[in-house]
């Protein structure tokens, strides 16, 4: 018989050895309910834990991603069969994390990864939608051969005075609140601290109308959060313009990550073209892989999605939020 069960108390320590040593420090924050808690959902067959299923949660975004997976394979003495028992998990989960207010749950699936044969279907089976994205992890360290890497790249557009890049610390604070307002809407936008040395905007006429976020992983890599362009300006070659310029700022830095990595919606095909051309002769011995993610919308046990926590008065169109209907751009090449 197996079963399932929230994971709370004394018995973290039972399902401890199921999970990695980078995962298992994260068992001593079992709190859904605080800012950056988890829950740990476990499975029992036979009175011996067989599968763990460990979910970040951010209240503030009404979302829960899934950390680590690991079930035994039924083989094992005390596993068993995969194929009945993630339902049964994923199903505790939702109804775990809709109890705390997500909205979605989300889970990344490396395609190369043990789980990757069978965790599709079983997801498919449950309701969720999936996506693709491209990835690449670049070596910066040579990145200034290229004559992009030592200037800024004026977009080809013709585009009044007064139009210039900013970094992030730049940005009123004001401005910066909007930005975020607008990133939180994206359900694949994580809520992590934005690194203010490659980040950027572009303003005109003191109105913010682009920008580009990245996030410090580690001392060693910086990744590419989000690239927002106004509908005015797409086509107009800003896109790496932004890029070019968030990477020679990374450099410029002292002590800054040497490392820059990217996940690519597939599509998104000229962003990938742009980055692949630009960036892949830097990929040195990092690889491009390509990776799946699943998200399914929650509900409560009336059947109701949670409620937003977006504030309100908040507009989900986001370029009502930054600059005028009256458009500054005169031509896009």
């Amino acid at each position: 018989m197996v079963l399932i069960e929230q994971v709370t108390g004394s018995a973290v320590d039972d399902y401890r050895p199921l999970l990695s040593g980078y995962h298992r420090p994260l068992l001593s924050r079992l709190n859904g309910a605080a800012d950056d808690g988890f829950v740990a959902i476990g499975a029992q067959h036979a009175d011996r834990p067989c599968g763990i299923l460990l979910c970040r949660v951010v209240p503030a975004r009404g979302l829960g991603t899934v950390e680590a997976l690991n079930v035994l394979p039924h083989t094992d003495p005390h596993g068993a069969d995969p194929h009945r028992l993630l339902p049964s998990m994923f199903a505790k989960a939702e109804q775990v994390l809709s109890n705390l207010g997500c909205r979605q749950l989300r889970i990344d699936l490396n395609p190369k990864s043990e789980v990757a044969f069978f965790l599709p279907d079983v997801l498919g089976s449950r309701g969720y939608q999936s996506r693709d994205f491209w990835c690449l992890a670049a070596d910066l360290s040579n990145v200034r051969q290229a004559a992009w890497s030592n200037r800024v790249e004026s977009p080809k557009i013709e585009i009044a005075s007064g139009w210039s890049v900013v970094g992030w610390d730049d940005l009123q604070e004001a401005d910066r609140r909007r930005v975020l307002a607008v990133q939180l809407e994206d359900a694949d936008f994580d809520d992590l601290a934005v690194e203010p040395s490659s980040s950027l905007a572009v303003r005109w006429e003191g109105r913010v109308c682009a920008w580009l976020l990245t996030h410090r992983l580690s001392s060693k890599f910086v990744r590419l959060q989000s690239i927002r362009i106004a509908p005015e300006l797409r086509g107009s070659g800003l896109t790496f313009a932004l890029v070019a310029e968030s990477i020679r700022r990374q450099l410029a830095t002292v002590d800054g990550p040497r490392g820059w990595y990217a996940e690519v919606a597939l599509r998104d095909e000229a962003l990938i073209e742009t980055l692949q051309l630009r960036l892949l002769p830097f990929a040195g011995r990092y690889a491009i892989l390509h990776k799946r993610r699943f998200v399914k919308r929650l509900r409560n046990a009336s059947g109701e999605r949670p409620a937003s926590t977006r504030p309100q008065g908040e507009m989900k169109t986001p370029w009502k939020h930054v600059y005028s209907e009256r458009s500054p751009f005169q031509s896009i090449a």
